[in-house]
């Protein structure tokens, strides 16, 4: 869930802008790991078919290259989606954390300016 809030009492603002910008750098880090993560995993795509191709093995040994190279990158990706599955969960913590944090600041700004304001109408009764 996106918050944003403004807050106007007495000509004063307070802006949660912050968790915007919050949101943006996470998307932009998460958008430069998949890439290098997918950057990766082309490249040791690539290389294994290239190394086979060039290989002076006969078609029985070459086969078992074949199967036990795809078995240790099927096991890598593996591996690499968990590890990003971690960080995409710790990013998410940390989202609710801040988002959790600048909810109580603006609840308390609110209070403030409420009670500033209340302070002003009881002085001219």
């Amino acid at each position: 869930m996106l918050f944003c809030c403004l807050l106007r009492v007495s000509g004063t603002s307070f802006s949660c802008q912050s968790y915007s910008i919050i949101i943006e750098q996470q998307k932009n880090q998460t958008m430069v790991n998949n890439k290098a993560f997918w950057g990766i995993v082309t490249a040791a795509a690539v290389g294994a078919v290239i190394g086979l191709l060039f290989a002076p093995d006969e078609g029985n040994k070459t086969r078992k290259k074949i199967k036990r190279k795809t078995n240790s990158l099927a096991g890598d990706l593996i591996e690499a989606l968990e590890r990003s599955k971690g960080q995409a969960g710790k990013a998410v913590d940390e989202l609710k954390s801040k988002a959790e944090e600048l909810k109580d600041e603006a609840v308390d700004a609110a209070e403030h300016y409420a009670d500033k304001a209340n302070k002003e109408i009881n002085k001219d009764f």
